[in-house]
């Protein structure tokens, strides 16, 4: 692989991380938790689209999370001509 393909990867992975972590940002998540308690918060209509907006956020993340996984075990296959079982 040439440097600049090399560069241009460690590039988009640091990117990824960056976001990920923001992400991760555990006030944005508590104030959330907080809001949704206040007494009259909202109607029962809305409460469905965040239970269903969470639920969306939930499979994204497993889809992450499984092809974090597999980047990871094909990239070592690469370097090392090993089979790769999914």
């Amino acid at each position: 692989m040439s440097t600049a393909h090399a560069k241009s990867l460690e590039a988009k992975l640091k990117r990824l991380r960056r976001d990920l972590d923001g992400l991760a940002n555990e006030r944005i998540w508590e104030g959330l938790i907080l809001t949704w308690r206040r007494p009259g918060w909202t109607t029962p209509a809305e409460v469905g689209l965040v239970h269903t907006t969470l639920d969306a956020l939930l499979a994204q993340a497993g889809v992450m999370s499984s092809l974090k996984t597999a980047l990871d075990k094909c990239s070592r296959a690469v370097k090392t001509s090993e089979p790769v079982a999914f």
